[in-house]
């Protein structure tokens, strides 16, 4: 209720409160993704459960083996420069609960970007949205 009552001086309509309100709530629920291509995007989505394959990045002896993800959303602005990959590799994204199961790396952009060592399973109860990210990014600005 309070948080509702903040948001109302905010926001006109109480719809937009409402969406304030449900999009802050997903947030917090849907804290981790995992950004990919084309090709891998369709590999994962054709499966009830979610299988993040482990791998070994480009910089072994920086980087962990394993299936990466990140907190960073999908409106973060740089995003393929922040999480130092390629545009290629940020098409598409999902989105799920996290539950701390899931290590950080070492140095400063371990505050961000997090790894299982294994590959990765996410059950359907867990699954948050997921699609191509230039199209999620547009429906939410408007």
């Amino acid at each position: 209720m309070e948080i509702f009552q903040i948001r109302v001086a905010l926001y006109e309509s109480a719809e937009d409160n409402k969406l304030y309100v449900t999009n802050r709530i997903m947030m917090r629920i849907m804290q981790q993704f995992h950004y990919t291509n084309d090709k891998a995007y369709k590999a994962i989505s054709s499966q009830l459960t979610w299988m993040f394959k482990a791998s070994q990045p480009p910089r072994p002896r920086v980087h962990p083996f394993g299936a990466y993800f990140t907190d960073l959303s999908i409106e973060t602005p740089n995003l393929a420069k922040k999480l130092r990959v390629p545009k290629s590799k940020i098409e598409y994204f999902f989105a799920f609960e996290d539950i701390g199961d899931l290590a950080s790396i070492e140095g400063g952009r371990g505050e961000h970007i997090f790894y299982s060592p294994d590959d990765y399973q996410v059950v359907k109860n867990r699954q948050g949205p997921h699609g191509e990210r230039i199209h999620a990014v547009m429906e939410k600005e408007q």
